[in-house]
């Protein structure tokens, strides 16, 4: 056969029979008569490696457009994957006109699971009867799929028909005297195809490998000799756009399990008892399912958002009814569990939530949801991986390698959905615009995007761009960072092999102006972190309780978008020191004791297998170190105390040198000198004195080109003075030899 043809369905010209072909009469097949039977060979059009093959009788008809014909797909090789693809018809080959009438079949039944009352009643004997009857009417070859309105009407999306005794070239019937043995029966799982490798991302692999284990226990579970009773519940946990549906949708699919699925919306009714009622009759549905239907592959039970029918506590909100109708579907779930658990079903029950924390603790309970497998944040290589595989689905031709990696570090806190719309947006604008720059593309969509942990929250995740580089000298101070946290987080080896941890918490203190903010940017930069930055300003609140939940919100916000880093400047005025007679009453004792719970489980929530792990840093700044309270100090907290002193004549050098940069002061002055007579000045003054001198010379001469040495002079002689006495100075560092840590 020379060049496809499009196949349209055979219902829309003829309505009344099945297993038919209509080929132009040019593409008739040599050789062929009208009416024999045949193999159709077709494949998806954007997937034709993908063949199969449908049983046909094939006719020539005389009108129609000649790129296509009509084809019914009643009996197939396999099942399409996708019922809404469009199909093209590759080759036919003539099949013997031979008809065989066999006397045995194997048969496998896939069951719809839409129909759950005939789930329940429905017994092997009612398979057989009903395949000897519906099956007559078809032609078969060796291995064949039968999917048809009439089965689909009874329950059935298909039966796999299989004879290991004919040729494959042979056509064969069933009659009354067949005699039918059923292999396998399964629920048909018409979840979709995700398009995404599961198996390729770090994270979704461990997930999968504790799943495995669920499923290796369902088989042992089934065992008759297996006495004991095992818990086969578990709880995929993930923050909202993780992954979990797709995930569990993709290992059930690849498992083959038999999935029965509850969710909010099958369950709500409008009458009382009727979300009882159904719920029974899911869970009675999948037992009878195992018990009597005794599938090969494992049975599931999917509880989709338990957390919107198991809520923690009612909402305050809501009416008596329903508070009374949400405590009534809680009882009947906990019921149901309990039963699958004590009958030893060998059934295995799934549910999915965003956090186990917003389920009721009746549910956490041994013996019922007591395992959580959770999702964890993606690293930076996982999201290569899937920024990589998204890239080439949707924009299979483009060319990003160069970027992938600036791509990966700069989605952080990012999840899977996240993920895949970003990458659709840029699909999108290259598409419609097709002469743009894709890495420019790229880059300006990644600037509008936002994660979904940022959105819907007053807390403010930054991505900065300072580095070192534009704190001028400070020398001591960079090394300090350098080995005590960014060594840890570059050279990770190295600095396990020393049993060194990185620390939870910097505590950065020092005269104002002396850039302790600008050096926390910078470390945010160069720990490739995003950036979180808080003061009193911003928690305090007239209302009692909110100030506490501002603070637990910026570090569940730090997790959702790790790794972060969490500023907290002037944390002196945030959580001062503790009074003896303060009372329990006071704002600033509940802040802190947040604080203070908040870093104590950073640990916990981080595990101790890697440094990298270590995935949230709190930094703060002060001026008064000695206000801030010894409970922060103490080592496993603020584990790092760093002294940022007022710049030294090196560094205030080095200050002038970056102002160069960027301004025209005249190359023949005397950096050393200005630096020498700038003794005391902070940061912020060196900077102050260069905007002056700067506003002198442009008010002295508008027309001038560069800034001269008359111009330091006159305003260090008239206006510039330092903001630090050396009182102040020394101070800092008597309390940097207290503290020296």
């Amino acid at each position: 056969m020379s060049g496809s043809l499009y196949i349209l369905p055979l219902e829309s010209v003829d309505n009344f029979v099945s297993q038919k072909c209509l080929l132009p009469k040019d593409r008739f097949p040599q050789g062929g008569r009208p009416g024999q039977w045949a193999k159709c060979w077709f494949s998806p059009i954007d997937q034709p490696t993908m063949r199969n093959f449908a049983v046909c009788q094939i006719f020539p008809r005389e009108q129609g457009e000649m790129t296509m014909c009509y084809m019914d797909m009643s009996i197939c090789q396999c099942r399409s994957k996708s019922l809404d693809q469009r199909f093209v018809l590759d080759d036919i080959v003539l099949m013997d006109e031979n008809e065989i009438q066999l006397r045995q079949i194997e048969v496998s039944f896939s069951l719809t699971p839409n129909d759950i009352k005939g789930l329940i009643s429905l017994t092997k004997v009612n398979l057989k009867a009903m395949a000897t009857i519906l099956l007559q009417e078809y032609h078969f070859s060796a291995k064949c799929f039968a999917r048809s309105h009439d089965l689909e009407r009874r329950g059935i999306d298909g039966i796999y028909v299989e004879s290991k005794e004919l040729n494959d070239n042979l056509t064969f019937t069933i009659s009354d005297d067949t005699e039918i043995r059923i292999q396998d029966i399964t629920l048909s799982n018409r979840s979709g195809v995700r398009g995404f490798d599961f198996n390729a991302v770090g994270p979704f692999q461990r997930v999968r490998r504790e799943l495995e284990n669920m499923v290796s226990a369902v088989k042992l579970q089934r065992k008759t000799l297996w006495s004991q009773r095992m818990s086969l519940n578990a709880l995929i946990v993930g923050v909202v756009g993780s992954g979990k549906t797709s995930l569990v949708d993709d290992f059930l699919q690849h498992h083959r399990c038999n999935v029965f699925r509850v969710t909010s919306l099958s369950v709500a009714k409008q009458y009382p008892g009727e979300a009882e009622a159904e719920l029974r009759s899911i869970f009675k549905a999948a037992q009878h399912f195992e018990a009597q239907l005794k599938p090969k592959e494992p049975t599931v039970i999917l509880i989709e958002d338990i957390h919107l029918l198991c809520p923690q506590s009612i909402a305050a909100s809501s009416t008596p009814e329903a508070s009374i109708t949400s405590m009534r579907i809680v009882t009947q779930i906990l019921s149901l569990i309990d039963e699958l658990h004590n009958k030893k079903s060998g059934i295995l029950c799934l549910g999915t939530t965003n956090s186990s924390d917003t389920l009721s603790e009746l549910v956490l309970r041994p013996g019922r949801f007591d395992k959580e497998i959770s999702i964890g944040a993606l690293t930076s290589d996982a999201r290569k991986e899937i920024i990589a595989e998204l890239f080439e689905k949707y924009l299979p031709a483009s060319n990003i390698t160069q970027i992938l990696m600036w791509m990966a570090e700069q989605t952080q806190g990012y999840v899977l959905a996240d993920l895949a719309l970003f990458v659709r947006n840029v699909t999108n604008i290259v598409l419609t615009r097709p002469n743009d720059n894709i890495e420019a593309v790229v880059k300006n969509s990644l600037h509008k995007s936002k994660p979904m942990a940022v959105r819907g929250t007053d807390v403010t995740v930054l991505k900065t761009k300072e580095t070192f580089d534009i704190i001028g000298g400070m020398h001591q101070l960079k090394r300090v960072l350098e080995v005590s946290v960014l060594a840890g987080l570059k050279r990770e080896e190295a600095f396990r092999k020393f049993g060194l941890s990185l620390p939870k918490g910097l505590l950065l203190y020092g005269p104002p102006g002396c850039a302790k903010t600008t050096v926390a940017k910078c470390l945010a930069t160069e720990a490739k972190m995003t950036f979180i930055a808080t003061s009193g300003a911003e928690v305090y609140s007239p209302y009692i309780g909110c100030a506490e939940k501002f603070v637990a919100k910026i570090f569940d916000t730090a997790r959702r978008n790790s790794p972060c880093l969490i500023f907290l400047d002037e944390i002196d005025s945030l959580v001062g020191r503790r009074a003896m007679n303060a009372s329990s009453g006071d704002v600033q004792l509940r802040i802190m004791s947040t604080i203070l719970t908040e870093m104590d489980g950073i640990l916990g929530s981080q595990g101790t297998n890697s440094l990298s792990s270590a995935q949230i840093l709190v930094v703060a700044a002060t001026n008064r170190p000695d206000m801030v309270d010894d409970a922060l100090l103490r080592p496993g907290r603020f584990d790092k105390l760093i002294h940022v002193p007022a710049p030294d004549k090196i560094s205030r050098r080095c200050i002038l040198a970056l102002h160069q940069q960027r301004m025209p002061i005249a190359k023949n002055i005397d950096l050393d000198e200005i630096a020498a007579r700038t003794h005391n000045y902070s940061g912020a003054d060196m900077c102050n004195l260069c905007n002056e001198v700067a506003l002198n010379a442009f008010q002295r001469n508008f027309r001038a080109n560069e800034i001269t040495y008359e111009d330091f002079d006159y305003v260090l002689r008239t206006s510039s003075k330092s903001s630090l006495t050396q009182n102040q100075i020394d101070w800092y560092y008597q309390f940097e030899n207290k503290f020296v840590r």
